[in-house]
């Protein structure tokens, strides 16, 4: 186990000042970039907002945006020669998708829920890109839906998938371009009661299969313990999937946080000890893996109220190392890059090689909390 603390991403990192994050001016070009929401303290209160930072550290754009972020998903180009674009998804319970344009930092359109109904954080892409799927909760009724925005219809809400219990979250498409795969953390929340869970004692979490086209739920897994909210997932290229959990029961109990599936009848638990289990704290923050690979090997997963990321490996789903990282939660993976980048409450962004898993300082954000999520685009 290796410590990684602020006076590492200090020495050898870019620091700028919140002020600089603020006022930076966009670059255009293709350079690579990691995205992720963030939020900041200053004297006229919090903010919230989008920004991007190159692979030599370097801030190139931020928006400041009226609500908090969760996910960042970038866009497949639907012309030869467009801007890169992304869609920057509202936490729970925002209202609001925000269309940017990576290259030149704009805000292109704000698209919002209908009255009654909120996000949840996520977002994923379906046919090509040619519409998106958010996971919804009904303020009217117990209930929960996929909704499916237009990309070519100005993000028109054009149809819902009603979904069979509670509490979607994080949702990702196979190979297919048809199927989803959505967790569902089987939580049931209203604004009104703020983020306050309405059904512990009665709620049943499940990794859910469906038909983005016809709606019909193709397989429903759940996990050993019904407490087990699923909330966060990851697919590979080969349709793999790793989907971690936040246990809702009592603080002693230890069950394994993640969970591999790829055909079989039943989820099947990571392997690791009870002390790496328990250094995760019950809650898994974000999942990523390898994707673009011809066999992905390599799974991480954080855990901001540990403090810890954890990497695995595919082939025997067992734990291979961990690492303390403050208030870590962002993970993603680039192919071109050969790693894992990691970003974390305190400003931080690392990168973590793919076949070492060896832990480098790349920026740190003076005065920055990267929120939950971290997304990378080419």
């Amino acid at each position: 186990m290796t410590a990684i603390d602020r006076r590492t991403f200090l020495l050898g990192s870019a620091g700028y000042s919140l002020a600089a994050l603020m006022a930076c001016a966009p670059e255009t070009g293709h350079q690579a970039r990691l995205l992720s929401g963030f939020q900041s303290l200053g004297k006229q209160g919090r903010k919230y907002g989008v920004a991007a930072i190159d692979l030599n550290g370097r801030l190139r754009f931020s928006l400041t945006l009226p609500q908090r972020l969760h996910q960042i998903i970038t866009l497949p180009a639907s012309h030869p020669g467009q801007s890169r674009e992304c869609l920057a998804v509202a936490r729970r319970p925002g209202t609001e998708l925000y269309h940017i344009d990576v290259d030149r930092g704009q805000l292109l359109n704000t698209i919002r829920s209908p009255g009654n109904r909120h996000f949840f954080g996520h977002a994923s892409c379906v046919e090509q890109g040619d519409y998106i799927v958010v996971p919804q909760n009904h303020l009217d009724e117990k209930a929960s839906s996929i909704g499916i925005y237009d990309r070519k219809e100005a993000w028109a809400l054009i149809d819902e998938i009603p979904l069979p219990t509670v509490g979607p979250h994080q949702l990702e498409c196979l190979s297919d371009g048809k199927t989803l795969v959505v967790a569902m953390g089987g939580i049931h929340t209203h604004p009104e009661s703020g983020r306050k869970k309405l059904n512990i004692d009665s709620m049943q979490s499940s990794l859910l299969y469906l038909d983005s086209g016809s709606g019909k739920v193709l397989d429903d897994f759940r996990p050993p313990d019904p407490k087990l909210s699923l909330r966060h997932l990851a697919i590979t290229s080969d349709d793999h999937v790793i989907v971690g959990a936040q246990y809702q029961g009592d603080g002693e109990t230890i069950w394994p946080l993640a969970y591999s599936h790829k055909g079989e009848s039943s989820l099947q638990a990571l392997s690791a000890s009870q002390e790496v289990w328990r250094l995760h704290q019950q809650y898994i923050g974000s999942v990523s893996v390898e994707v673009g690979v011809e066999s992905a090997r390599f799974a991480y997963l954080s855990s901001p109220r540990g403090g810890v990321v954890s990497r695995w490996d595919l082939h025997s789903g067992e734990c291979i190392e961990h690492r303390d990282i403050r208030d870590a939660c962002g993970v993603a993976f680039s192919n071109v890059q050969h790693g894992f980048f990691i970003s974390n409450g305190a400003g931080q962004m690392l990168k973590s090689e793919q076949n070492t898993g060896q832990v480098k300082a790349l920026a740190y954000q003076q005065g920055i909390i990267w929120d939950n999520h971290l997304s990378f685009i080419m």
